[in-house]
Formats: structure tokens, sequence, C-alpha cells
């Protein structure tokens, strides 16, 4: 089976995607629906061994950069894996996830916007590709332009084509319609 990593900048909707993949919870091997169960990071050392240990099942790991970089040896060694990164590589992204981040109360860093500038190189596919030794043909990215929108049908079919599952499109897309409307007013 797949490991599925979902990368995302902070504030770009990458628990509510793990919480989408993760509506088929039969067919995955993740025994928690919520967005930040406890505080700290979203990926667990915990979740990472079961990756190696049960790679005969579905697994998703998900959090920032940093975290999935914090166990890059343990990542590079699993076999079958495919990222998913939410990106924000251009001006429409990085206006909108701004303008999230804002509504959210995050602060710029005083030496510069940290957010806008090298964050955006760490959702790339080629960071991927090169440091958790992952094929490109594995790699998808979600255009946060394309994600912070109330109907995300396109999405779902390219998820669906990329992981070779069967999400229910009308029942994701209501889930979906909660977040976009709790997150955008």
């Amino acid at each position: 089976m797949t490991t599925i990593i979902i990368v995302f900048p902070p504030a770009a909707g990458g628990n509510h995607l793990k919480n989408i993949i993760a509506s088929d919870i039969s067919k995955l091997n993740y025994n928690s629906l919520t967005v930040h169960q406890t505080p700290g990071n979203n990926l667990q050392i915990e979740h990472v061994k079961e990756a190696l240990t049960n790679p005969q099942a579905t697994n998703i790991l998900h959090g920032h950069f940093g975290e999935i970089m914090s166990y890059q040896n343990q990542i590079r060694s699993i076999k079958d894996k495919k990222f998913i990164i939410i990106c924000n590589d251009n001006s429409h992204d990085h206006r909108l996830l701004s303008e999230r981040r804002k509504q959210l109360g995050y602060v710029a860093f005083k030496n510069g916007d940290y957010f806008e500038g090298e964050q955006v190189f760490l959702y790339e596919p080629f960071m991927y590709h090169h440091y958790f030794g992952v094929s490109m043909e594995n790699i998808m990215n979600i255009p946060i332009s394309e994600w912070f929108v109330d109907d995300i049908t396109s999405i779902i079919n390219k998820i669906n084509y990329f992981l070779k599952i069967n999400l229910d499109i009308v029942a994701v897309n209501k889930l979906h319609k909660i977040w976009y409307r709790n997150n955008f007013k």
C-alpha cells in the first residue's frame, strides 16, 4: 500500500486535507480525524513508525516542512510513498494565504516576512524529490488558489486519480464547504 504524506505551509488547510483524505477511514491506517489533537507538531513519531512497520496498510503522515524534515531518514526509507503538497507559488496564492494568516493572527517576523519568502521554496516538488528520494510522478501540488475556494471538485478528481482512490465528490465537497465557510467569511 501507500504512505500518503501531506505537506503544507502554516494556515494552508493541510489538516483539513488530511481529514478529507482520511474520510474513508476503513481504507486507511489513521486513527484520528481531529485537527491538532494535542499541542505541538502535526506529525508524531508514532505515525512514522507505523508507516515503517506496517507498509501493507495505507498510512497518512502530515505536517509542515520542518516536521516532515525532522524524520527525513525514516521517510526516505518508506518504499511506497506519495507526497501531496499545498503550495503558494504565485502572487495570487501568496495574497490568499497572507490574508488567511492575518485573519488567524499570524505575525510576520521582524527580519522580513518568512512566510512570504523562504516558506515558498519549502513547498516545491523538487525539495521532496531531492530530500526524500521520491520520484516527481509521486508528487502532487495543490495551489492555494484552487484550495481556498468553495467547490474543490477538480482537486478531488486529481486526488482520486493520483492516489487511485474514490473519494465521494459530493460528500467531500460538503465537508469542504463547511471548512470554507468557517475560514473565509
